[in-house]
Formats: C-alpha cells, sequence, structure tokens
C-alpha cells in the first residue's frame, strides 16, 4: 500500500515569502488607527508590514499605521492576522509634517498630541 501525498499550498512560494518584495527587519514604534493600539512595525517591505500586538488583534480590515517616531502614516489593509501578529499591504502613504488629506487627518491629529507630550521619543523632533 502506497501513502497518499496531500498538498495544501496555494502559493509556490513560503508563506513567509508571499509579499513578493524584500522584507527588512526593523523594530519601530507603531500605533493603528482607528482604536490607538499600540504595536511594533517587525519588518517592512515597499508594499507592506509585519505588526506585533501586546494581544491579539480584533481590529479593522482597513487601518492607517502610524510610525510614531517618524510621523510616517501609511494607509493599509490587513491581509492576514496569526494572534499578536498582522500582516498588511500599504495602500497610501504620507509624511504627517506637512498637510495631508483628509483619510489622514486623525493620524496628524494623534501624532502631533504625540508628539507635544514626549511619548514615544517624538517630543520637539521635526526631523527623521
Amino acid at each position: 500500500m502506497v501513502p497518499a501525498i496531500m498538498v495544501f499550498s496555494v502559493s509556490n512560494r513560503a508563506p513567509a515569502d508571499r509579499r513578493g518584495a524584500v522584507r527588512t527587519e526593523c523594530f519601530l514604534d507603531a500605533m493603528v488607527l482607528p482604536g490607538r493600539q499600540a504595536c511594533i512595525a517587525v519588518d517592512r517591505s515597499a508594499t507592506g508590514f509585519k505588526l506585533k500586538f501586546h494581544r491579539p488583534y480584533d481590529g479593522q480590515r482597513k487601518i492607517i499605521l502610524l510610525l510614531t517616531a517618524s510621523g510616517e502614516a501609511y494607509a493599509a489593509d490587513v491581509m492576514w492576522m496569526r494572534d499578536r501578529e498582522v500582516g498588511v499591504l500599504i495602500t497610501a502613504q504620507t509624511d504627517l509634517r506637512g498637510l495631508v488629506p483628509k483619510t489622514f487627518a486623525e493620524a496628524r491629529q494623534v501624532w502631533t498630541s504625540l508628539k507635544a507630550s514626549g511619548a514615544f521619543g517624538v517630543a520637539g523632533s521635526n526631523d527623521r
């Protein structure tokens, strides 16, 4: 009797490589809006981020990702969730230090408040 072989892969790439762009490890304080959920961006590529939360993510599928120290903000779609990790696909981005599209108005307000309070090491920082 020959054992049956079952294949469940939906891609030729390993799950870790499905992003299609070169990943760079990082460790950046971040926040997901709406909900102001603190997280860490643990890797990034030209197309997305992998985020790690303190508890399982149960938020929305369309988010704004705020990198708190730099003032960069990204509109993104949640592509996958696994316990405390979330993968997002970037759909738009902006620098919160200047004029921003309406989509990023809440992110600019939150970042400005964080900067004024000295949270996340952004107090008085006008450059990256």
